[in-house]
């Protein structure tokens, strides 16, 4: 059972294990926007906002940030509870990023902060057939207690080796 407040994470990525990328969208906060395209073409960047990783079986994963606790987490936008109109849209670019758009989504590895005792998720590697990205809580170039989004595509959070894995989620035997 999970606590209070906690998100499935492996039953929101079951639907998506196993297919294919079709798109990738940062949605910022609109004050954010201006400096997140002006990055796109680097292999990692910060933002206080949304990414939206849509597949061609019409799933998506909606990530964003909320605040539980003491503690900023990851969490579906939908839980994160942004305004209608409140985020911008920029499709990603670059061409680590563009190169995982018809790759397959192979497995998922989520990660928790050593000093979280109730193990929330901060954070999502994503492995495909063509390289692996990452979603998360942080800020310009680690992973942790923010109230911003750290994406990095083949490229591991400078603070890797500190993050805790919970565990990989693979498509099942079909």
């Amino acid at each position: 059972m999970l606590s209070n407040g906690m998100t499935d994470w492996i039953e929101v990525y079951r639907p998506v294990l196993g297919e294919e990328i079709a798109g990738l969208v940062w949605m910022p906060i609109t004050a954010d926007t201006p400096k997140l395209a002006s990055e796109l073409q680097m292999a990692s960047y910060s933002f206080s906002g949304a990414a939206f990783v849509r597949f061609t079986n019409q799933d998506a994963i909606n990530l964003s940030w909320r605040q539980v606790e003491d503690r900023f987490v990851l969490a579906t936008a939908q839980d994160a509870a942004w305004g209608a109109h409140s985020l911008d849209r920029i499709q990603a670019a670059g061409d680590l990023w563009i190169g995982l758009i018809g790759s397959t989504l192979r497995s998922v590895e989520l990660f928790t902060l050593p000093d979280d005792e109730h193990r929330r998720v901060v954070v999502v590697k994503h492995r495909t057939t063509n390289g692996s990205f990452w979603v998360g809580t942080g800020g310009k170039d680690f992973v942790g207690d923010q109230d911003d989004l750290w994406v990095g595509v083949d490229r591991d959070p400078s603070n890797y080796s500190e993050l805790v894995s919970l565990g990989v989620a693979e498509p099942e035997a079909r």
